[in-house]
């Protein structure tokens, strides 16, 4: 349908002389750098609008399910009427910060969206601009805006919070009609600015949309805070040994929360106690619950703890202490092995660590007595393993090397003669010999004088000199050979 809607607009716009624009991929069409119409396939895709359109106009995207996100160049200014209606696909957009009109209907529909912010350059949005938006949970409105028109958020039932500037005189009816989730709307403004929206529009005011939900209005805030939503323990079960000590982890989540705060406790402190930091440690025999708590949200998160009576450690070895990777084989890792002294004590949790991930990285699952070694990248690193009983330490030394990196490169010319249209072949030599990058860029430093291929066959082409130099696309390493043309 849109194609035969897009060959009559061809044709009318051929006879009444304007001037239709197709993009580089003959996807988007554009017209006096207003994006009429989108035409390629409705599949999974980002898409990125061309740097020249000025206007996304009415239904260019419409209908368009499988979008997954669009990227809007900085130099729209206006996103017209049912833009990016039904678009249920969409799960990312970023609305650039020099757009001041949206139109009626623009994202309605488009259900993937979890979160939009309207840039304070926008003067106007129209009614239901976001009506159905049944994913969103959160949004900010321009801080240009005077104005939330009729039905805006209107059926966007996850909707939990929004941020409304000083600046808001007005909101219009039914624009959070079905949002049933909305518990906190934070308002820029003072508690008599806000009254004195709800007094000069009583019955189009945010309540009559509500249905009897009554969200909290936080004055003069213009900030949605980010909540904690869990909190988890490692590792949630723990065997330790009298007079012991081991620190407990306890990730928060979002990682970006604005209260991270925790507090630790103890459900027997006769058994184990545990500090404000997290370390349990062991009293008696017995078992012991340690729960972590947050501040915000009162999320929690429990680790069985069981005491016991020590068979120590005396020592730890591993099965290795030198060890040499080389990258350019196809084994590219190694496991270690922890032997304990003596061979049956009762706690043998470890931990293990590099001292240079970036060169060698352990992987240990944290049971058994074994972990692996990954290499990524020459070096020397240290692999370290603890035990948890006694803190005993064994140590393997890690050395990367890569024989298949490019390390230098030969030519067998430093200088040559070569007559006008004749050829000269230069061989260029790699250290190691057989690197993986083979790769080698060719060039002439005047191609008038002399020309060379990237198989370092040089031309003459006139009398003079000219300096050809060869160019390793791994490592830039560098030689040159000056070549005269008689």
């Amino acid at each position: 349908m849109r194609k035969w809607f897009f060959a009559i607009l061809c044709l009318l716009m051929l006879t009444f002389g304007f001037t239709l624009n197709v993009s580089a991929d003959g996807n988007f069409q554009i017209e006096n750098g207003v994006l009429i119409g989108y035409f390629g396939p409705n599949t999974a895709v980002d898409l990125v609008i061309p740097n020249d359109v000025k206007a996304i106009g009415r239904n260019a995207f419409d209908g368009y399910t499988a979008i997954k996100s669009v990227s809007i160049p900085a130099t729209v200014t206006k996103i017209d009427m049912n833009a990016f209606k039904d678009c249920k696909g969409l799960t990312s957009i970023t609305i650039p910060g020099n757009v001041e009109f949206i139109g009626a209907c623009a994202f309605s529909g488009c259900t993937g969206l979890t979160s939009i912010s309207i840039p304070d350059s926008v003067k106007t949005m129209m009614d239901r601009a976001f009506d159905g938006c049944s994913g969103l949970t959160t949004a900010k409105i321009s801080f240009g805006m005077d104005v939330i028109r009729w039905g805006t958020f209107r059926n966007c039932t996850r909707l939990e919070s929004i941020i409304i500037p000083a600046g808001v005189t007005a909101i219009k009816g039914y624009c959070f009609y079905g949002d049933t989730k909305l518990t906190d709307i934070y308002y820029g403004g003072t508690k008599a600015q806000w009254e004195a929206i709800e007094k000069a529009d009583p019955v189009y005011g945010y309540e009559n949309g509500l249905a009897g939900v009554n969200p909290t209005i936080h004055y003069s805030s213009v900030s949605i805070p980010r909540k904690v939503k869990s909190v988890s323990l490692k590792p949630t079960t723990l065997k330790i040994f009298e007079g012991n000590s081991y620190k407990l982890t306890a990730t928060v989540k979002p990682s970006d929360a604005d209260n991270k705060t925790i507090t630790w406790k103890t459900s027997n402190k006769k058994v184990a106690t545990v500090d404000a930091n997290g370390t349990v440690h062991a009293i008696a025999k017995g078992t012991a619950t340690i729960t972590v708590t947050t501040a915000d949200g009162k999320k929690t998160a429990k680790c069985k703890v069981t005491v016991d009576g020590p068979t120590h450690i005396k020592s730890i070895s591993l099965n290795k202490k030198t060890v040499t990777i080389d990258l350019n084989k196809k084994t590219k890792s190694l496991s270690l092995k922890v032997t304990y002294n003596p061979s049956k004590v009762t706690d043998k949790t470890i931990s293990f660590t590099s001292s240079n991930p970036a060169v060698a990285s352990v992987s240990y699952k944290g049971s058994g007595a074994k972990a692996t070694v990954y290499a990524h990248a020459e070096g020397k690193a240290t692999i370290k393993v603890t035990s948890a009983d006694g803190g005993k330490k064994a140590t393997c030394k890690i050395t990367v090397k890569d024989t298949g990196l490019v390390k230098g490169l030969n030519l067998n010319k430093k200088k040559a003669d070569v007559k006008v249209n004749k050829t000269l072949k230069l061989k260029a030599t790699l250290k190691p010999s057989k690197p993986r990058n083979k790769v080698i860029y060719w060039s002439s430093s005047d191609e008038s004088v002399a020309t060379v291929n990237q198989k370092g066959e040089v031309k003459g082409i006139s009398r003079g000199t000219a300096v050809i130099t060869a160019v390793t696309a791994e490592g830039g390493f560098t030689k040159t050979c000056k070549v005269t043309v008689k």
